[in-house]
């Protein structure tokens, strides 16, 4: 039987069977039978490369982190507005309001499962190679692939564990409260034909999913290379586009899973073990903070750099340089900012964000700089030859809009609504908080309070991080609240609030901060903390139970 026929990934829940685009047609899955496959792995290692590139690929595309996921993520956050409101399926994220027929969902499901499709292929592939005939250097290459499509199929289902599992207070609170009751369906190989019960998969139980995951994750660090790409230190000038690019440099490596690790644990509240986990990265000296942004500065920190653990990679590309799926750019910069030939209509929510980072006081967080373009735009932008001009706005302005700044490419003289610049997974400061929060809730205050400070530290611009700060930027002691507002500040417009809210169990209080948006008047109740399943995949899988409140 041929391979492609044999394997074909029927998820009838799903509505999908992956399609050629993503690896079905590749030259390594032509004329294959499941007899020799093996044998052409074994041969040519790289052959696996395409595949575990699409698992990349889309797992940071447009259908999630690129756009979609990404912004509403954002917008059910509070972390801007937009002017837009012809969109019901981002209405209902900027209202809280959402139901099992939002547009949105569908996406969201169909693109993280197609992404565990692609991984489940490089596993199985790689289980089939006999590797007692092959050089030490082909096997290393191997288990890398394994182990990453191992880090990617864990993520993957993280994320729709923190979306769609159930939780929150109608669950008796944070977790294990909750362990009992739906998590997502796991899809843990390829499905096949010939065994029905594999195209209708039910939904395991939260505890089952993080059972899974860790598994997936522990696997991976026995397998996956440890050759994190070096820091990035290059000083880019005006016209340098990201021309000088391998496809695989930015891929996960192990420290990646080692912080995946830690973060898991932790929103299991699973505190010392995820110390343990985090410990490994504060241990590591390949990482550092970068250096801090000021708002005169061309660039914000480089991508790859010091302090970046794991990064969805964007490149220039002259070929792919159109919105699309495959395609190496992000569309972040299109929406959520105001450089050329962006939609001008995604904005900061004025005034609460701004008094959150004391906008106008003495006390002024200067990271509401490296956020946003607070009291200041550009002017004229950049050339091939030339920096960006910027000037002075009016914030007390009637006009007065601030945009954000984190996704914009200034070097992209071209079309930067289409920016080249990374989106950051895990860095270094989320892990400095994160290992605060550990430390608070396991009795180490001055540990918890000095990781912190270093954060704070490195924004005000201290010439170094590990010793008291001199600007009265440093807190005596820390509490939970202290840490929350810190993530706030720190990781605004990253991917991480709108889960922070919902493990934190403070969604109700949050959102009272943003009572409206220019959808209309934000609404609360506890089944806020998760999302729906789709309508659409409770009608093809009749395994598929809806959650509890929809």
């Amino acid at each position: 039987m041929k391979f492609k026929t044999k394997y074909l990934t029927f998820i009838g829940m799903i509505l999908i069977i992956v399609s050629c685009e993503d690896f079905l047609d590749h030259n390594v899955t032509r004329s294959l039978t499941d007899d020799n496959i093996g044998d052409v792995i074994a041969k040519k290692p790289t052959a696996l490369a395409p595949f575990l590139e699409s698992a990349y690929r889309r797992f940071g595309g447009d259908g999630l982190y690129a756009r979609n996921l990404f912004y509403c993520l954002n917008e059910q956050a509070h972390e801007f507005d937009l002017d837009w409101t012809g969109t019901l399926g981002w209405n209902e994220f900027a209202q809280n309001n959402m139901t099992s027929t939002n547009e949105m969902l569908p996406g969201f499901f169909t693109n993280f499962y197609t992404v565990i499709n692609n991984c489940n292929l490089v596993i199985t592939l790689a289980n089939k190679v006999d590797q007692s005939a092959m050089s030490a250097s082909d096997i290393k290459l191997i288990n890398d692939y394994k182990g990453q499509a191992l880090f990617i199929r864990a993520h993957c289902h993280f994320d729709l564990l923190r979306l769609f599992g159930e939780k929150g207070p109608r669950f008796g609170g944070a977790y294990p409260a909750n362990k009992d009751d739906r998590g997502i369906p796991l899809i843990l190989g390829l499905a096949s034909a010939d065994d029905p019960a594999t195209l209708y998969p039910a939904r395991s139980t939260v505890e089952e999913c993080y059972t899974a995951i860790l598994a997936d994750l522990n696997e991976a660090l026995t397998l996956i290379g440890d050759n994190q790409i070096p820091a990035n230190t290059t000083v880019r000038t005006p016209g340098s586009l990201d021309l000088v690019y391998t496809k695989d440099s930015g891929w996960a490596q192990k420290p990646a899973v080692i912080a995946l690790l830690g973060k898991v644990y932790l929103y299991m509240n699973d505190f010392a073990n995820a110390k343990t986990k985090f410990d490994q990265i504060l241990a590591d000296t390949r990482f550092a903070l970068d250096k801090p942004v000021n708002f005169t500065d061309y660039i914000q920190h480089n991508d790859n750099s010091c302090e970046s653990i794991f990064q969805f990679q964007y490149y220039y590309d002259a070929v792919r340089q159109a919105r699309g799926q495959n395609n190496p750019l992000q569309q972040l910069a299109l929406i959520n900012t105001n450089v050329q030939n962006a939609w001008l209509n995604t904005f900061l929510q004025p005034p609460q964000t701004f008094q959150r980072y004391g906008c106008g006081t003495p006390n002024q967080d200067p990271r509401i700089y490296e956020t946003s373009l607070y009291d200041h735009t550009w002017d004229k932008w950049s050339t091939a030859t030339t920096p960006p001009v910027w000037k002075i706005i009016d914030v007390n302005a009637p006009t007065f809009r601030c945009y954000v700044r984190k996704v914009i490419d200034f070097y992209n003289y071209s079309g930067p609504h289409l920016s080249h610049k990374n989106v950051d997974m895990i860095r270094l400061a989320d892990v400095y908080l994160m290992y605060a929060e550990v430390q608070l809730q396991l009795g180490n205050v001055a540990s918890a309070t000095e990781y912190v400070n270093k954060v704070r530290r490195r924004a005000w611009a201290e010439a170094d991080y590990n010793v008291p700060g001199t600007m009265g930027e440093d807190f005596a002691t820390v509490t939970m609240a202290v840490i929350q507002e810190e993530r706030f500040k720190e990781l605004f417009f990253e991917p991480h609030r709108w889960f922070d809210l919902c493990r934190w169990g403070i969604l109700e209080q949050e959102l009272a901060k943003y009572p409206s948006t220019r959808a209309g008047i934000v609404k609360y109740d506890d089944i806020d903390y998760y999302c729906p399943i789709p309508i659409a995949q409770l009608n093809v899988n009749p395994a598929l139970e809806q959650s509890d409140g929809y």
